[in-house]
């Protein structure tokens, strides 16, 4: 699951159980099963983030295969073997 849908669904369930502070609104009070996320009783929304993302497994990112050579490979510059039949 994207981090983005994490978040959304953890917004969701901070306005369902009306966990948001009614004064502060960037304030989340936890309640025991937001404690165990944030490992304590308030976080700022930023704050909240933060914490989450210790939670989430990042993707390795695998570099694509390379493509297969096909024809005659290139001489790479500065080789001058050959060079008018001369060997220079």
């Amino acid at each position: 699951m994207p981090r983005t849908e994490i978040t959304k669904q953890i917004w969701a369930y901070i306005r369902r159980t009306k966990l948001q502070d009614s004064v502060q609104k960037r304030v989340i009070n936890a309640d025991e099963k937001m404690r165990a996320l944030f490992g304590k009783a308030k976080a700022d929304m930023f704050e909240m983030t933060k914490l989450v993302n210790k939670y989430i497994i990042k993707y390795i990112k695998i570099p694509p295969p390379k493509p297969a050579k096909c024809g005659r490979e290139r001489k790479p510059p500065g080789d001058s073997t050959g060079f008018f039949f001369g060997g220079r």
